[in-house]
Formats: structure tokens, sequence, C-alpha cells
């Protein structure tokens, strides 16, 4: 759109609310799984591929490095379980996209239907 103009308030605060419905874990590790793949889609379109290949092998390595730590040290704590979780979630997505080619469809089911 000819004209547009985007704004940035970095104090601003940001709230988000889930329906009951999407508070689970299966949902939270779609959620970051989508995450990961997307971004690989989007680094597709923005980077040239061995650039691409190079850099999110070493952010997946990390990620699942780090998810695996996090859930031996954190498995006591829900929290740390869900987060630990979720950054291996991601890692798995951006493999899935970066290595396979896969897709993640957000809404090929709707969601509570």
């Amino acid at each position: 759109m000819a004209g547009a103009r985007f704004a940035c308030a970095a104090s601003a605060r940001v709230t988000e609310h889930y329906p009951e419905s999407r508070v689970t874990l299966s949902w939270a590790l779609q959620r970051a799984y989508r995450g990961g793949n997307s971004n690989v889609a989007v680094g597709r379109v923005h980077t040239s591929a061995p650039l691409l290949y190079l850099r999110e092998t070493g952010k997946i390595c990390a990620k699942l490095t780090i998810g695996t730590v996090k859930l031996g040290l954190l498995f006591w704590s829900p929290h740390g379980r869900v987060d630990a979780l979720c950054d291996i979630a991601r890692a798995v997505g951006k493999a899935a996209g970066l290595y396979f080619g896969a897709r993640y469809q957000e809404y090929a089911k709707t969601h509570g239907a």
C-alpha cells in the first residue's frame, strides 16, 4: 500500500489471550514447531541457500542441545519442561523445513472443529 508507515514502541505493553482449548502442551508444541518451520520458509526467500543451511544448522544444533540440557535440569518444573520441549519442537520444525522441505499447514485443520 503506497504511503503505508510502520511504527515501533519499545515500552508498549502487549497482552495475548488464549482460549482454553489452546492452553495445552500439544498446542504449545505445535506453535513452536510452526514457528521454526515458518522461520526457515522466510529464510529461503531472503537468504542464499548455502548461508541459510550453514546458519540454520548451527541454530538447530544449539537449540536441540540447549533444549535437552534444560529438559534435564528443569524437569521438576512444569514451566521448565514446557520451555525445554518448545525449544526442541522449534528446532525440529526448522530441521523439517530446511532438510526435507516440509511446510506446516497451520489451517489445514480448523482448530476446535
